[in-house]
């Protein structure tokens, strides 16, 4: 009679592996951490990699960034821009600035004709009844010059200003300066500036220049972002 194939032998029936299976066991779990080991070995030397790549492209991103920004500043050399200079409805705006020069910053007859213009224009949006910034490009730079001598005679109580053009990052980084300019002005120091740099008794002074990681590569969007991003610089002068 045939009852059919036996049943496996239970787990608990099953004979103890022998020490060569456990050998070989431990010595195939020691190769797997092994070579995991020197996978992860690999994938941070890969990272490592990686990293100091990335630094240096970030470091050269940025110095062709302050490169464009110092092309753009002298590009702007030879201008200014004025704020809160009335703005009629129609008018030209050339002569708006010259009446501005004449009447409110007391620029005498033989200065004026020494002053001419390439390009005077206004920028931005109108809002709210506020006058648009004026941005005028002299030539020759003589002319700026004249304007900058006169700073001195406008009425603060009326808010107007004037200031050379900077790219936005630039304003900024001066912007974050001027208390440091006020200071050395109150303690007669000498004092000037070099674009977005403070020169006070030959030290230069300077700021972190985070700002260039939003530069706006279009240079007309720059220019028209100048109208809220200078400080008027008769605020400059002490």
């Amino acid at each position: 009679h045939d009852d059919g194939p036996a049943d496996p032998p239970s787990s608990s029936h099953l004979p103890p592996p022998s020490s060569f299976d456990l050998t070989n066991s431990v010595m195939s779990n020691a190769e797997s951490v092994h070579d995991l080991e020197r996978e992860n070995s690999e994938l941070r030397e890969k990272c490592r990699i990686l990293e100091g790549r990335l630094t240096r492209a970030e470091k050269e991103i940025g110095e062709v960034k302050e490169l464009q920004l110092l092309q753009d500043a002298r590009s702007m050399r030879d201008n200014l821009v004025f704020f809160n200079v009335p703005e009629p409805k129609s008018e030209d705006c050339e002569r708006t600035l010259r009446h501005f020069l004449a009447t409110e910053m007391k620029i005498g007859e033989g200065d004026m004709r020494k002053i001419r213009f390439d390009r005077v224009h206004r920028t931005g949006q109108h809002q709210n009844g506020r006058h648009r910034v004026i941005v005028a490009k002299f030539n020759p730079s003589e002319g700026r010059q004249i304007v900058l001598k006169h700073v001195r005679n406008l009425d603060r109580g009326k808010h107007f200003g004037v200031n050379e053009q900077l790219p936005r990052p630039l304003a900024e980084r001066k912007k974050q300066l001027l208390p440091t300019f006020k200071e050395a002005k109150q303690a007669k120091k000498s004092v000037r500036w070099s674009l977005d740099k403070l020169v006070i008794e030959g030290k230069v002074n300077s700021v972190q220049k985070d700002a260039i990681r939003d530069i706006n590569t279009d240079s007309t969007e720059k220019t028209r972002s100048l109208r809220v991003r200078h400080a008027p610089l008769h605020a400059l002068q002490g």
